[in-house]
């Protein structure tokens, strides 16, 4: 019990627990564990056949799209 935050005692309702602010540090831990994560999704995708397309080839043949990120989109 003691991780879960200061305790504050009043009268005859029992122990009320304070809810602590995240701040920068969570968001500072979980942007590399989210960036991790998407690109194990990309890699699964690229495994299993999404990759570059190129979707105009005779009007347009420098433009190519990774379709590798339409899964972890739709997931």
């Amino acid at each position: 019990m003691s991780g879960l935050g200061p305790v504050r005692r009043t009268g005859r309702r029992g122990p009320v627990r304070r809810c602590r602010p995240g701040g920068p540090g969570r968001a500072v831990l979980a942007a590399p564990a989210a960036a991790e994560v998407w690109s194990g999704w990309v890699g699964i995708a690229q495994m299993t056949g999404f990759g570059l397309v190129r979707p105009l080839p005779g009007i347009w043949p420098s433009l190519h799209l990774d379709t590798a990120i339409t899964l972890p989109i739709g997931v």
